[in-house]
């Protein structure tokens, strides 16, 4: 499962080779303590998956680490009674349960069968799908969304050759009227957007990189370095130039490169992962708490945009509002369980206080430079008489998971995108 799984591994390795009764390790580990967790090891195996994986099936919220030490506790005795009255007994054959081989072996094999059939149907059944009413069953398929990675390029893949033909759209003739460029929150609206492009007559190139903010001169010291960020941008952005493309809409998680810390929308909802943020490519070996850090990654992105601005049109897409929870599990999970379709919604206050700092430097840009233009996007999903942003409701789920949006999401936030690439574009 990673590399950290070798630290209890090669110490078990170690313990196997080296320990016996004589080692101060062999005492230790012969004591009716540890041997009793020993014999029960295997059953408390069998028993703490189920507890933990309903239980993180039915809370809304991730459970809390009270209620998984205490389904740890209740696992052990568990574990202690099958021990006792399922594995000794079987064991032991003085019973008259499974005396013989054959029974073992038949009665397994009928479980299984039956364990397999029941597989079986769910499968050719859809899940039982008629436990649902239609809503929820909604609320289900929408989960299986999935972002779309057509033009969404990763570590995995090599870097394009520009330009790729199936992330071309509504060409009528060279040039290209705009580039779509940024990391996967630019993926996340860009098949709204280019539907919405294709119907006003503007062609378009989409182009993006997972993680990767749609400016030069910066890495992921917390990536590795086959991240090839810095060179995806300059690659797309000397395409741009040499091709007479003359607007840019650049979309990507701001606020959560600048800040490196992942996000947490104070009512239980926090976004898993381990920290991630970007520092200027001479600066390798910084740390998101780095007090310096902040102040030149700001600084540089008004490098970035005003150098841009000279050669683009450039739209800058305000940072997109971020849930902090599976959005369309909660909605699921609150239908099915609660009988509720009750309004999903974060804190605007949150999301301001988050974004603060590059909302300000992008809506003074626009102010600033003529050719810069901002699309506050926010304001399709949050509301100052409520001071909520809405992230799912009765007419739809807007997030594909805790913070990418959904096709319906993208539908919301399109129109502003398209207003100010129009504006731009005059």
């Amino acid at each position: 499962p990673g590399l950290y799984a070798l630290f209890p591994v090669i110490g078990a390795a170690l313990i196997l080779v080296f320990a016996n009764g004589k080692t101060f390790v062999g005492r230790i580990l012969s004591a009716p303590a540890f041997v009793g967790i020993g014999l029960i090891s295997y059953s408390a195996y069998l028993w703490h998956q189920p507890l933990f994986a309903f239980a993180r099936i039915r809370s809304l919220a991730d459970p809390s680490q009270t209620l998984m030490a205490t389904l740890a506790a209740i696992s052990i005795l568990l574990a202690w009674a099958t021990w006792r009255w399922v594995e000794q007994p079987f064991r032991k054959r003085k019973n008259g349960i499974l005396t013989s081989r054959k029974q073992v072996f038949v009665t397994s094999f009928a479980f299984a069968a039956i364990i397999m059939a029941i597989g079986v149907m769910g499968v050719v059944g859809k899940g039982f799908d008629w436990r649902f009413e239609p809503a929820t069953l909604n609320m289900a398929l929408a989960a299986d969304e999935k972002l779309d990675e057509s033009c969404l390029y990763r570590t995995t893949n090599a870097l394009p050759v520009h330009p790729v033909q199936r992330c071309l759209g509504g060409i009528k003739g060279e040039p290209i009227d705009v580039m779509i460029l940024g990391d996967s929150h630019s993926s996340s609206v860009a098949e709204a957007l280019a539907k919405s492009l294709i119907s006003e007559g503007i062609s378009f190139y989409n182009i993006s990189y997972i993680g990767c903010i749609p400016f030069v001169g910066f890495q992921r010291p917390d990536e590795g370095s086959d991240h090839l960020c810095p060179k995806f941008n300059a690659d797309a952005l000397n395409f741009a130039k040499k091709s007479g493309i003359k607007t840019l809409i650049l979309t990507a998680r701001y606020a959560w490169y600048l800040r490196g810390d992942r996000f947490d929308n104070g009512e239980g909802g926090v976004e898993k992962g381990n920290p991630a943020w970007i520092d200027l490519v001479e600066y390798s070996n910084s740390t998101p708490d780095d007090p310096e850090r902040k102040s030149r990654v700001l600084a540089a992105y008004e490098e970035n945009i005003r150098e841009l601005a000279k050669d683009f049109n450039v739209v800058l897409v305000h940072p997109i509002p971020e849930a902090g929870w599976d959005v369309p599990s909660l909605a699921f999970k609150n239908a099915y369980f609660n009988k509720s379709h009750a309004d999903i919604s974060t804190s605007y206050a949150i999301y301001k206080d988050r974004t603060h700092e590059v909302k300000a430097l992008f809506d003074r840009l626009a102010k600033e430079v003529p050719t810069v233009h901002a699309a506050p996007v926010h304001e399709a999903l949050c509301k100052s008489e409520t001071n909520r942003c809405i992230n799912a409701d009765k007419k739809g789920i807007y997030y594909l998971d805790d913070d990418h949006l959904s096709s319906a999401g993208a539908q919301l936030v399109t129109p502003i995108i398209v207003k100010a690439i129009k504006a731009a574009m005059q």
